[in-house]
């Protein structure tokens, strides 16, 4: 038996008919004898749309960058959350206070706080995905059991920065990941490769029998422990760290079959 853990955007979902092409090719996969999954920064509740608009064919889900690990019916089978104080002292940083739109994911769902009406995706589609409301940032504090914040910059550069501040001045705390120009912020000892070991020891499989595919900077730690390749068009630092590359994760698919 074999594994294949991808990341969902810009891996499985690049535009155009990606999504069902994946999933033709997930489905011969999986008539092989082979598991495959989806693991990626958002939150299940992120998620879960996408899966039951597409019938995508999950067989495990690990969200919230490795913090968050779901049957594919969403049931929850291991969690980190940041400790409370560390939640509060983040949150009164000054960057939040200037901040347009951030949002936190714990056990029960997502919440967003929307300062100032400038993402129009966001804008639209909130509703649908943050099930635990928008919230002032009163409101985002009350929340517990917090597994990951995620913040947008205004672009990539900006939100490596960002990144970076979070880790020298959290170091051993917290585990911030990048992807394009959001910011995901979980307990430190969390990211998708750690994710993808805490799955393997809970399904008693060999890590050698996984092989994952994604095209962001979050990617890079699960890329980087397993057996990988990368979309053609993943971000720099990924195509510089991994070699293999392919079209799509239904090449991907052929190529292991």
């Amino acid at each position: 038996m074999k594994i294949l853990a991808t990341d969902f955007d810009g891996t499985f979902s690049t535009g155009g008919d990606s999504i069902p092409r994946n999933i033709q090719a997930v489905r011969q996969w999986q008539a092989a004898g082979n598991r495959f999954g989806i693991v990626t920064g958002r939150p299940y509740p992120m998620l879960r749309p996408e899966l039951e608009r597409y019938h995508i064919p999950a067989d495990f889900l690990v969200c919230v960058n490795g913090a968050s690990i779901h049957r594919p019916n969403g049931e929850l089978l291991w969690s980190s959350a940041l400790p409370e104080p560390l939640f509060q002292e983040i949150l009164s940083l000054p960057e939040f206070e200037e901040m347009p739109v951030y949002l936190v994911a714990n056990g029960q769902g997502m919440a967003i706080c929307i300062r100032e009406h400038t993402d129009p995706f966001w804008e639209k589609f909130w509703p649908e995905i943050c099930n635990l409301g928008c919230l002032s940032p009163q409101g985002i504090r009350g929340l517990t059991g917090i597994t990951q914040i995620s913040t947008i910059s205004a672009n990539a550069q900006e939100a490596h920065a960002f990144a970076q501040k979070l880790t020298q001045q959290y170091r051993g705390q917290t585990a911030s990941h990048v992807n394009r120009n959001y910011v995901d912020t979980t307990a430190a000892g969390s990211d998708k490769a750690q994710g993808l070991f805490r799955l393997a020891a809970l399904e008693g499989w060999e890590p050698g029998w996984i092989h994952t595919m994604g095209d962001g900077c979050n990617d890079l730690p699960m890329l980087c422990a397993f057996s990988s390749a990368a979309p053609t068009r993943s971000e720099p630092q990924v195509l510089a760290a991994i070699p293999q590359t392919y079209d799509s994760v239904a090449d991907y698919i052929h190529a292991l079959l």
